[in-house]
């Protein structure tokens, strides 16, 4: 499977009260996304609040990417589980729901720091891989200043000791010296693994170091400026890039800044007020984007050039 191009880790429209998905407009993003250049579709990432859909939500949002994308189009599922015999059964669910491959994070285990001791990431991973040979993995690479964060020299290895991990989701481009050093360290692989920033706040930084594409929830609001930022970067139009680049900076400045635990609220909210979505309504334990972020929100997308819709 080949990992190119802008893939969106696509947010889930609720009920106001949060206790419902929204299907109608969940069919509409995943429309919206394709009819815009977006490459292949990351269901029940963070931005998709995985670990707080229920199992059978999880499957029926594959099943619905499935059928409104059409049977050729690229579609990863997130699978959150600690004990690795129900991830193993979660990934084989969304693979039987259509996705071609999984994305695994980090396990979560209390006072564990995967850059100190990442054994018990690798096994995990390791272990699905075993179990599910056929199926493609993309891994999550966490920011440097989280605990599940593997080492370049960890990236590499785990890609020379699993072949199925084809592609890295990494999030560490918010710090593109860092990301410089993984990225170097996967190349140094003798195999091809596919290499996708997150950050959207640098990806005309990234860009430059010419990853195969971008996995980002970014792409939730404004997917047609991701996908023509990777166009113009890969092809060398550095002047088009910078130009899109300033152009997002207003709304991309606020969406990427500190609180980060608001990023994927923000992207939910950023669909919102474009009017891509009815509510913005996330799950506990999630909290409402406090009033100011609201407004500062607002600013900078009408800063960038966005026209606010709100439904």
């Amino acid at each position: 499977m080949e990992f190119t191009g802008i893939y969106c880790a696509n947010i889930v429209p609720f009920t106001p009260d949060g206790k419902s998905i929204r299907f109608d407009e969940l069919e509409r993003l995943y429309i919206d996304f394709k009819e815009n250049g977006v490459s292949g579709m990351v269901c029940n990432g963070h931005a998709g609040e995985g670990e707080l859909l229920t199992r059978s939500e999880k499957l029926e949002v594959v099943k619905l990417a499935r059928r409104a994308l059409g049977k050729d189009y690229p579609i990863v599922a997130g699978v959150h589980a600690l004990p690795t015999w129900e991830l193993i059964e979660q990934a084989e669910e969304a693979r039987e729901a259509g996705a071609n491959a999984v994305m695994l994070c980090a396990p979560p285990l209390f006072a564990w720091h995967a850059d100190r001791h990442p054994e018990f990431g690798i096994n995990q991973v390791r272990a699905v891989a075993e179990a599910l040979p056929d199926l493609p993995i993309v891994l999550f690479q966490y920011s440097p200043n989280n605990p599940f964060y593997y080492k370049p020299d960890v990236l590499a290895r785990i890609c020379r000791e699993i072949p199925q991990v084809q592609a890295i989701k990494m999030a560490t481009n918010v710090d593109v010296a860092q990301f410089e050093e993984e990225v170097r360290a996967v190349r140094s692989v003798h195999r091809k693994v596919y290499l996708l920033p997150a950050n959207g706040r640098t990806f005309y930084y990234a860009f430059q170091l010419k990853p195969d594409g971008a996995l980002s929830g970014s792409a939730n609001f404004a997917p047609a400026h991701d996908v023509e930022l990777f166009e113009a970067a890969t092809r060398g139009d550095l002047k088009r890039a910078k130009e899109l680049h300033d152009e997002i900076f207003p709304v991309f400045r606020l969406v990427y800044r500190d609180p980060y635990v608001y990023l994927h609220i923000r992207y939910k909210y950023c669909a919102w007020l474009l009017g891509k979505i009815s509510s913005p309504a996330v799950r506990s334990p999630l909290t409402p984007l406090p009033e100011d972020e609201v407004n500062g929100l607002k600013e900078g997308l009408r800063a960038s050039g966005f026209e606010l819709r709100l439904r």
